[in-house]
């Protein structure tokens, strides 16, 4: 266990991770490729509304952190860290993690103001 804990800490630590976007099985119900041109208004209005899919929400938290909105940006990545919905996650770099780790990851960066993950 603290073995893992550790590697994830390091994981985590790099910049590369924390600039992730989450793959789902549909890029584009995801956001991925307007998050990757950096379009993250159009990503807002593609990924809001209903829905308890992770990749989605993780990606719509992320879209709102990169134009300052932290209050919705928190709120998106709890939903994602709650949802009903648990499944690993790809990341841009070609990592998987689990949805809710994810989630918390990207809620703990954006309260703190450090890099943002997000998820294709």
């Amino acid at each position: 266990m603290k073995k893992s804990l550790l590697a994830l800490a390091a994981l985590i630590a790099t910049p590369a991770f924390a600039q992730d976007i989450v793959v789902s099985p549909e890029r584009s119900l995801a956001g991925y490729e307007l998050l990757a041109e950096g379009r993250n208004a159009q990503a807002i209005d593609l990924l809001r509304g209903e829905t308890s899919e992770p990749s989605r929400l993780i990606n719509l938290g992320t879209a709102h952190a990169r134009l300052g909105q932290r209050n919705e940006a928190a709120a998106a990545y709890r939903l994602a860290m709650f949802s009903d919905n648990r499944y690993d996650v790809e990341l841009a770099s070609g990592r998987t993690m689990d949805s809710r780790a994810a989630a918390r990851t990207a809620l703990t960066r954006v309260k703190s103001g450090e890099a943002l993950l997000a998820v294709r």
